[in-house]
């Protein structure tokens, strides 16, 4: 997940990116595995599932539940990876998830909830993309609704400067940016699960949503169903 997400670079390739950013971003190693080879993955597993005639409702939870891992170990490995902060990644990954995105779409699993479950990982992005000073710390905090305090500041403290056109990050901006969230997300609470949560820097990998069986009806009717003599189930009635 971290190699297709946060370390597979495409964008050179589609003429995205100024040959100065490239230049600062290319690392002459390429991940082993790449958003497509992600991509080919889930639509294999995609095939199994309608080859086995699961439920559509059924099959919409279970990506959902694979779309909050993919966030959860991308975001974790973005978060220990100073290397891959900075608005020339942010952009690169942004890409990759737009992937992502686009398969739930082609695949009919739009209603599945899961790309809701990218949204973390897609904020972190977002983050590293805005205009980074304390005239926009109002922004920064509302575009960052599903990453905790925690997340939200070591980001920033990640986060390098790729020339002298970007941002600097300062200690003193990271601390009115955690103080503003604070302000706005615990002043009013006294709930410790939630203060615990958002103290907490990485999503639960064992999380997992509960599954919900859908009742199916049956078009069927019995008294026209026809019992093979083989099994030898005379004595048991339709009706």
């Amino acid at each position: 997940i971290v190699p297709a997400i946060i370390e597979y670079e495409d964008l050179e390739q589609v003429g995205l990116l100024t040959s100065a950013r490239i230049a600062t971003s290319v690392t002459g190693k390429r991940p082993k595995f790449s958003a497509q080879d992600l991509i080919k993955q889930l639509t294999d597993y995609h095939k199994v599932l309608q080859m086995y005639f699961v439920e559509p409702a059924i099959i919409q939870q279970l990506f959902k539940q694979i779309f909050y891992i993919v966030n959860a170990q991308a975001l974790r490995g973005l978060l220990v990876r100073s290397d891959c902060c900075n608005w020339n990644k942010a952009l690169q990954i942004r890409y990759n998830l737009n992937h992502l995105t686009e398969w739930l779409h082609n695949q009919q699993l739009r209603e599945s909830g899961a790309a809701d479950c990218l949204q973390p990982l897609t904020q972190a992005v977002q983050l590293f993309l805005l205009k980074k000073d304390e005239k926009n710390i109002d922004e920064m905090i509302n575009m960052c609704k599903s990453l905790t305090i925690a997340q939200v500041t070591k980001l920033l403290s990640l986060y390098k400067s790729m020339d002298d056109f970007d941002d600097q990050v300062t200690p003193l901006l990271i601390k009115k940016v955690g103080e503003a969230l604070k302000q706005q997300r615990l002043d009013s609470t006294k709930d410790q699960k939630r203060i615990d949560y958002e103290h907490q820097e990485n999503f639960d990998l064992s999380f997992t949503y509960p599954l919900l069986y859908p009742y199916v009806s049956f078009d069927v009717s019995f008294e026209n169903l026809e019992i093979p003599n083989e099994f030898q189930l005379d004595f048991l009635p339709l009706m």
